[in-house]
């Protein structure tokens, strides 16, 4: 599925580095030049988790926070589809220009952005997540269905990255950009022969998350019936 600009708006740091916001929808259309005014709080990233003890299990997630300076004649009926929408209808983005790779890419949720007004100047927050807590109540399967024989460490990963709700948009821009990693995970050396763990071991190719196959059983829980369920990602 496709995605296209329904408004923009544009920050400027004191050294001069310009970072574009992109709103989106997902679907097929024209890109709109519609541009809304960040006013002086701009954007703000934020890497939230559950806690700060060492190890303890739970998501690490980003969200984007945008500010911005509400043009109410020309942007009103944005507003009112935002607020009709659902989570993944609509995506915020980070660029350096409309037409750059976007550097962060998150799912607009409709439920947190606010609107002020105060003596007639209008603002309105937005709120976009990287998509990972949003798994918290996602099971473990192929759309309902139970995953069966072994897969890769590789191919579980990419599992759970398809059920992100980023994953749609990532994907469109993998397909035309095939040669960007899908996955950019730092195991490539993983020979125990060299001293610096700079090559594959003798014979191999892949790195050990390619070649390391774990059953699905592993991610499965026993109900008290003896039948099997899949657990929620969040266990792991």
């Amino acid at each position: 599925m496709a995605s296209y600009r329904v408004a923009y708006g544009k920050a400027a740091s004191v050294n001069g580095n310009e970072v574009y916001v992109d709103l989106r929808k997902m679907g097929t259309g024209s890109d709109a030049t519609t541009e809304f005014d960040l006013g002086p709080d701009g954007y703000k990233i934020t890497t939230d988790r559950p806690s700060e003890e060492h190890m303890l299990p739970g998501i690490i997630t980003q969200t984007l926070e945008v500010v911005t300076v509400w043009d109410s004649i020309k942007l009103d009926p944005l507003l009112t589809a935002l607020a009709n929408s659902s989570d993944g209808d609509y995506l915020l983005e980070l660029k350096t220009s409309l037409t750059a790779q976007p550097f962060m890419i998150t799912v607009l949720l409709p439920e947190s952005f606010t609107v002020s007004d105060d003596a007639g100047k209008v603002t309105v927050k937005f709120t976009g997540t990287d998509g990972l807590s949003l798994l918290k109540n996602t099971l473990y399967n192929d759309d309902g269905v139970a995953y069966t024989d072994h897969a890769t460490l590789k191919q579980h990963i990419e599992n759970v990255q398809e059920k992100m709700l980023t994953w749609t948009r990532v994907n469109d821009l993998g397909t035309a950009n095939p040669t960007d990693l899908r996955l950019g995970l730092c195991m490539g050396a993983t020979s125990v022969d060299d001293e610096d763990y700079s090559v594959f071991p003798p014979s191999n190719t892949a790195a050990g998350y390619q070649r390391m196959r774990v059953h699905h059983r592993t991610f499965h829980k026993r109900n008290t019936d003896a039948s099997m369920n899949t657990i929620l990602l969040t266990t792991y």
